[in-house]
């Protein structure tokens, strides 16, 4: 019971560091890195996919408790439908994030503002520019 109470407060304290990241990613946007984020999705699929062969070698013990019902069985099930969960977790990240990379303009993806390299990107590099509209920012 402790070990599980230990896991709670180490996965709340997990979930507000995501929240409080994610405000500021929110307040101040950064560009993705697509080829990490592909790269961490895809060591995480490989992961699962070796743990959910872990299961189907430990199922077969050799032992009975002599009693009429499959504690490790189900167990072990559910391990594996967490472990399943998770795989399909990574390959919707997987998808996603290639999808995005497709749809997102190649100057959006360099840390320095696109060809110029001279400023960050800010919300006007973002947004269509309307004719009368300099690169610059100001009036023509």
């Amino acid at each position: 019971m402790l070990g599980g109470f230990a896991s709670a407060i180490f996965l709340l304290g997990v979930a507000v560091m995501m929240v409080i990241g994610s405000i500021e990613r929110i307040v101040s946007p950064q560009p993705i890195q697509y080829k990490e984020a592909i790269a961490v999705a895809i060591l995480g699929l490989a992961v699962t996919v070796v743990c959910a062969l872990i299961p189907g070698k430990a199922h077969h013990h050799g032992h009975s408790h002599g009693h009429g019902h499959d504690h490790h069985g189900l167990k072990l099930k559910s391990a594996y439908l967490h472990v399943i969960a998770d795989a399909a977790t990574s390959v919707l990240a997987i998808a996603v994030v290639t999808h995005d990379r497709a749809r997102t303009p190649r100057r959006c993806e360099e840390p320095l503002g696109g060809a110029r390299g001279d400023r960050p990107l800010n919300d006007r590099d973002l947004s269509p520019r309307r004719a009368s509209e300099s690169p610059a920012g100001g009036a023509a």
